[in-house]
């Protein structure tokens, strides 16, 4: 049954009830009661009401004025004030519900000013939610800002990058060596963001941290592109190095021991120096010279321009020593051997 199959009166006699149609339950009539704000009734007269339900009326109640009163309109805020809610006692039932400048008014008493729900508050007004916190206001938090921060696209720290669902695995090739070219962009930095403020229900501003700076200097080899000084660029062909925290361009490379499993094959675009040993099937290739100071085993050495074996060549025929310029070589045994210009053996 509605709302409006039902009836209050009241006059000096005190509080009537009727039924405009229909046969109501016992908990309908409870619920109009409550929400309609009549608190105190007679158990009785609702029970020969509930039997009777005709348009005849009944009285449930005396007439106790100081039980009519207005609504109650309450206001609670969160402890950190980020929120308010409202709760509504309804009034006695000849009182008015209060209206959405009601409840605004009771938010205001109560310095609630910022983040109101209009929508919610419309519902109270309009749908007569009684007895039920409704959250009627919501802080906004403060955002910090973000720190700036240096993103690498070519990272020389990283480990190299191993191809597991392969069947086999050739770690020869697993070389911790970055080649990077002229004009290859190395690094950009993303700036500091701003703070946005924040500010909580009774309109108190809460600050934001701002995001810091950080500084962003190029090392060896690098410079800031002419077009995005965010953005760092290689001036030069070499090996991109992380030296104590910066990046470096080294037009060198430099290996102080063999070239073996713990440095893998070596593909460089300057002068290579080997201190050590080229180990059984590993490649040695550059666009500069070549120098090794002691053996090549039967490996593949390569380079577009001179290549100085100190130690010399003991190939087992599996050696193959190709420059585009002069070879020289403390002896050569069962090694395959091209060059562009002299051969000293």
């Amino acid at each position: 049954m509605s709302e409006e199959n039902l009836k209050l009166e009241a006059d000096d006699a005190g509080i009537w009830i009727s039924a405009l149609g229909g046969r109501p339950t016992q908990a309908e009539v409870r619920e109009h009661l409550r929400t309609h704000g009549v608190k105190k009734y007679d158990e009785d007269a609702i029970s020969h009401f509930l039997r009777v339900a005709t348009q005849e009326r009944v009285k449930i109640a005396p007439r106790s004025p100081a039980d009519e009163r207005e609504a109650l309109i309450n206001v609670q805020l969160s402890r950190d004030n980020m929120s308010a809610s409202v709760t509504v006692e309804p009034p006695f039932f000849t009182k008015p519900w209060p209206k959405r400048e009601d409840i605004l008014n009771a938010m205001r008493a109560k310095s609630v000013t910022f983040g109101l729900d209009e929508e919610a508050i419309g519902k109270i007004a309009d749908l007569r939610i009684d007895n039920d916190s409704v959250v009627v206001a919501q802080g906004r938090p403060a955002e910090n800002g973000k720190n700036a921060w240096i993103e690498r696209l070519i990272d020389p720290t990283r480990a190299p990058e191993v191809d597991e669902t392969a069947e086999t695995i050739d770690h020869r090739k697993r070389s911790a060596i970055i080649n990077v070219h002229q004009g290859d962009r190395i690094a950009v930095k993303h700036p500091a963001t701003p703070g946005v403020d924040g500010m909580n229900v009774v309109g108190a501003v809460l600050p934001a941290k701002q995001g810091k700076d950080l500084s962003f200097s190029a090392g060896a080899g690098l410079a800031p592109e002419e077009n995005d000084p965010l953005s760092l660029i290689a001036t030069l062909d070499g090996r991109l190095v992380d030296i104590a925290g910066k990046l470096q361009v080294m037009p060198e490379l430099e290996i102080d021991g063999d070239v073996d499993f713990g440095v893998g094959n070596i593909d460089f675009t300057g002068l290579v120096r080997i201190k050590g040993a080229v180990r059984e099937g590993f490649k040695v290739l550059s666009e500069g010279d070549i120098e090794i100071h002691q053996l090549v085993e039967a490996a593949h050495v390569e380079s577009s321009g001179n290549i100085t074996i100190h130690g010399g060549v003991r190939g087992m025929g599996k050696a193959r020593i190709v420059a585009a310029g002069s070879i020289t070589m403390g002896f050569a045994e069962q090694a395959h051997i091209v060059s562009g210009g002299d051969v000293h053996a």
